[in-house]
């Protein structure tokens, strides 16, 4: 969200403005043509119209989401899974497990293991790199730049003002 436009956290207008970009730009992505008739010359602009009402499958809040339950709630009701990847102080929510597919927050874990402490310490960013790094492991991803991506930690790191000791430290 833009803190300017939404204020703090994931509001429902931010979330919106967000999908429908994100219809916008998928819409204008280019469809490869296949065949020299007429009707596959015009698929292509046919596929761009259909895509622009399709509804996203995947929403990721980061830096947000975590007490921003009701928004992610109503994502999910549209058929739309979230990822919160997040560092802040998540809500008491009373027993409920967060509406997110999957909430990736360490202050919302129980526990006091070393390694969960000092997960607790990172940014976003940091959870977003690490994140990143054990998909790409997962799913073999070769393209995966961990240099290009630890860059992007440690900036994210610096500019959220977040401690410079342990993995922080690290990072950048």
């Amino acid at each position: 969200p833009d803190r300017m436009r939404h204020g703090y956290g994931l509001t429902k207008a931010a979330a919106e403005e967000c999908l429908a970009t994100c219809r916008e730009e998928w819409a204008r992505m280019p469809v490869k043509e296949q065949g020299g008739s007429h009707a596959a010359k015009t698929a292509p602009r046919r596929a761009r119209a259909a895509r622009s009402s399709e509804p996203p499958i995947l929403f990721i809040a980061l830096d947000c989401g975590s007490a921003s339950v009701d928004v992610i709630a109503e994502l999910g009701m549209q058929g739309i899974d979230c990822i919160v990847v997040d560092h802040h102080q998540p809500p008491d929510l009373g027993g409920a497990v967060h509406p997110a597919a999957a909430h990736l927050n360490p202050r919302a874990w129980e526990g006091d293991a070393p390694d969960l402490v000092a997960l607790r310490m990172l940014s976003a960013s940091g959870l977003a790199f690490c994140l990143c790094a054990e998909l790409a492991r997962d799913l073999q991803v070769e393209q995966w730049d961990r240099a290009a991506g630890l860059v992007l930690a440690g900036l994210g790191t610096v500019a959220d003002v977040v401690p410079l000791t342990g993995l922080n430290r690290v990072l950048v």
